[in-house]
């Protein structure tokens, strides 16, 4: 019994874990936190954080250690004028004698730091500004992430939604079924009005089917989105009432900077990366000067044994000058310019862009604003007609299709205002991305 108790506790629990509700916001987040684009976006920032150290460590001091063992299993051989062991000898006569001895081993330590480089000044630069580089890319990923979640959860919650009123569709039409056929086993009503209401019953049925496989869908597109398995089952938590609201969907008062737009600040230190090359590039012709200081001991033997150490000390100073490489660097300076040519033109362009981008689509999201309140307003009115020709058909005032052409409209404002709701969202996602709302 307690054996029993206790695997009903655990299935219970995983049926708990397999279930995850969301808010919007919540749902961006996870999608934020799983997305491959989000994450390598977040990776390059890690990144560019180890390039700077990476590249202030070349001015920092630099100590490295070498140990070098010889054995020389055959002695270097020179030859000399044999003269010189023998005044008799003829000078074309030579002596060959061996240098060196059979075993050395030296270890030693050398620090170098760097005094002057401009190169290096500037590059500590570049790799600081490629910091905030690798930062605006993931946030516009970010943005990217949350437009893209954010259009699904509303498609999701409106397919949810219009689910629900066709299901109190087809339970009207049942109810209108099941009175019009006890009316026509009466003989007060022709056959027709009830094939009529048949008619509709099906078609909504029907639509009742295809709005189930597109929530099927709609909830498997947020799942992968949000990096959810397939098989948990997920919960939107919100509403369509928290987004259709007055307050809500009033953006259009933002005031636009275009400097605030996340391209625009990209291109900008895509430019400043530019200038920085050119920087570089120029700043390579300067004198480069470092100093060193080198200790070595030193030990000889004919057999591995080392009795006896010999220090050498060298502390110096390099300068490194450049005179002359064929004008070659100078193509290279030239080079640099012409690319940041090109890039401030691309940034000049993008501004313009980006404000033609704003005004339209500013102006789309009042368009489908005021189309949304138009069929708001069409789906009560074209309620209100449908109800009152039920109550006229169930009196024998209204004729069946008077019944479903009231029925047909009703359908149609649904699909509309539905539609209507789903365009100015996602018009206001658009908007919200170019204003660079987080």
């Amino acid at each position: 019994m307690r054996a029993t108790f206790i695997l009903l506790l655990i299935l219970l629990s995983g049926l708990s874990f397999g279930q995850q509700s969301f808010t919007l916001q919540q749902a961006v987040d996870q999608a934020i936190a799983n997305n491959s684009q989000s994450k390598n976006a977040n990776l390059d920032v890690e990144i560019a954080k180890k390039k700077i150290w990476e590249t202030t460590a070349i001015g920092l001091p630099n100590i490295n250690g070498e140990v070098t063992y010889q054995n020389f299993i055959d002695i270097p051989t020179q030859v000399i004028p044999a003269q010189a062991f023998n005044p008799m000898a003829s000078p074309d006569d030579f002596a060959a004698v061996q240098f060196g001895i059979q075993q050395n081993i030296s270890a030693g330590v050398t620090a170098t730091q760097l005094i002057f480089s401009g190169s290096y000044i500037v590059g500590l630069q570049t790799a600081k500004l490629y910091k905030k580089y690798a930062e605006s890319n993931a946030v516009k990923s970010e943005l990217e992430v949350k437009k893209m979640v954010s259009q699904s959860y509303y498609n999701a919650l409106i397919a949810k939604e219009n689910k629900m009123l066709i299901e109190k569709n087809v339970n009207e039409l049942e109810q209108l079924k099941s009175e019009t056929e006890k009316i026509l086993e009466q003989g007060l009503i022709e056959s027709t009005a009830l094939d009529q209401i048949r008619i509709n019953l099906i078609n909504t049925k029907n639509m009742l089917a295809q709005l189930n496989r597109n929530i099927e869908l709609a909830y498997l597109l947020l799942k992968v989105q949000l990096n959810v398995p397939i098989e948990q089952e997920i919960t939107l938590t919100q509403s369509l009432d928290d987004f259709s609201s007055q307050e809500y969907l009033d953006i259009t008062n933002e005031k636009f900077d275009v400097t605030q737009s996340i391209d625009y600040q990209i291109v900008t230190k895509g430019e400043e990366l530019s200038k920085m090359s050119v920087r570089n590039n120029q700043f390579s012709q300067l004198p480069t000067m470092s100093a060193f200081l080198s200790h070595s001991q030193n030990a000889f033997s004919n057999k591995f044994d080392f009795p006896n150490w010999y220090p050498t000390t060298v502390f110096g100073v390099k300068l490194s000058v450049p005179i002359f490489n064929s004008l070659g660097q100078t193509a290279v300076i030239q080079q640099s310019k012409l690319e940041l040519e090109k890039v401030t033109n691309q940034k000049e362009t993008l501004e313009k862009n980006l404000q033609v981008q704003y005004y339209s689509a500013k102006s789309q999201f009042e368009t489908n604003r005021d189309q949304y309140e138009l069929a708001k307003e069409n789906l009560s009115l074209s309620k209100n007609i449908y109800d009152q020709t039920v109550i006229k058909h169930r009196e024998g005032v209204a004729s069946s299709m008077d019944l479903t052409q009231a029925h047909s409209q009703y359908i149609l404002s649904q699909s509309n205002y539905f539609t209507a709701l789903l365009n100015v969202l996602s018009a206001k996602t658009e908007l919200e991305y170019l204003l660079n709302n987080n």
